[in-house]
C-alpha cells in the first residue's frame, strides 16, 4: 500500500509516564498517610477510609489510562485506509476497504479550556467507530473527511 497520507493520534510516552505517576501517588499517599487510622481502627476510620477509596478510583483511574490508553496512526491509501492502534501491551491493525464504510460525520467536541475541535469519524457496517484525531478548524476536519471519503470511492460531498 503506497502511503501517502497520515493521520496520527498518539498518547505520548511522557503523558502516559506522568498519568501513571499520578495514579501511583493518588494511590499511594493516602495509604500511606492514614495508615495509622486503619492500623488502630475506630470510628475515625470510616471517614479515612472514605477519603482513601476516593483517591484510589481517580488514581485507578489515571494508570488505567496510562497502561490501555491506545495511540492511533492512520495510512490512507488508493482504495484502503489502515489505521494501526497500540498500547503498553498489544499492537493491532484494521484495514478499510471500500465498502466497509457505511457513513463519515464531522464530530465536534465540545472543550471548557479552548477552543472546539473536530475530528472525522467512520462507521463501519458491522458498527465499530473510528474517530480521527481533533483538528482546531472545521474545514481542516472536513478536508480531511474529503480525503478519507476519496481514498475509499464514496461519493464526495
Amino acid at each position: 500500500m503506497e502511503d501517502d497520507f497520515y493521520l496520527d493520534r498518539p498518547l505520548p510516552h511522557v503523558l502516559r509516564a506522568v498519568l501513571g505517576a499520578v495514579g501511583l501517588l493518588a494511590i499511594l499517599a493516602p495509604a500511606w498517610e492514614f495508615r495509622h487510622a486503619f492500623l488502630h481502627p475506630g470510628w475515625f476510620s470510616l471517614f479515612f477510609g472514605v477519603i482513601t477509596l476516593g483517591a484510589w478510583a481517580v488514581g485507578g483511574s489515571f494508570l488505567l489510562i496510562a497502561v490501555v490508553g491506545e495511540d492511533q496512526r492512520w495510512r490512507v491509501g488508493e482504495a484502503e485506509i489502515e489505521i494501526e492502534r497500540r498500547n503498553l501491551f498489544r499492537r493491532w491493525t484494521t484495514r478499510l476497504r471500500p465498502g466497509d464504510v457505511v457513513e463519515t460525520a464531522i464530530k465536534e467536541t465540545e472543550w471548557d479550556s479552548r477552543a472546539n475541535t473536530f475530528g472525522v469519524a467512520l462507521t463501519t457496517r458491522d458498527g465499530a467507530t473510528f474517530e480521527t484525531a481533533g483538528a482546531e478548524k472545521r474545514a481542516t476536519a472536513e478536508a480531511i473527511e474529503r480525503r478519507l471519503r476519496q481514498a475509499l470511492g464514496l461519493a464526495v460531498e
